[in-house]
């Protein structure tokens, strides 16, 4: 499946595009969280995590995973190297429950 993957440039695109939605949404609640708490002001995008853990929203092993999320969006976005395809393929197939236990936890936290 992997290979597919990477032999398909329309797969590629596709999954790139949702990770990079996905994982702003994340990053845009944790903010919204976090002004809305008033937890202070992150100055940097992992710090959005750390701050959230910080407060037992989410645990130490989902800001590990979300931290990478991050810096891998930040990849995405602002294209600072080549995108890593199979750490694409990686975290879409493998790391994308990270995401819905994140916004689980944020859940738990509202009482949602």
């Amino acid at each position: 499946m992997q290979e597919q993957f990477l032999n398909d440039e329309s797969a590629q695109l596709t999954v790139l595009h949702h990770l990079q939605i996905a994982i702003q949404a994340c990053i845009d609640i944790g903010q919204y969280l976090i002004s809305g708490e008033g937890w202070g002001m992150p100055g940097t995008l992992s710090e959005i995590a750390y701050i959230l853990e910080e407060h037992g929203v989410i645990s130490a092993e989902q800001t590990t995973s979300i931290v990478g999320m991050f810096g891998f969006r930040n990849i995405l976005v602002h294209v600072y190297t080549d995108v890593d395809l199979k750490k694409a393929y990686q975290i879409w197939t493998c790391k994308s429950n990270d995401i819905e236990t994140y916004l689980q936890a944020v859940f738990t936290y509202f009482d949602i």
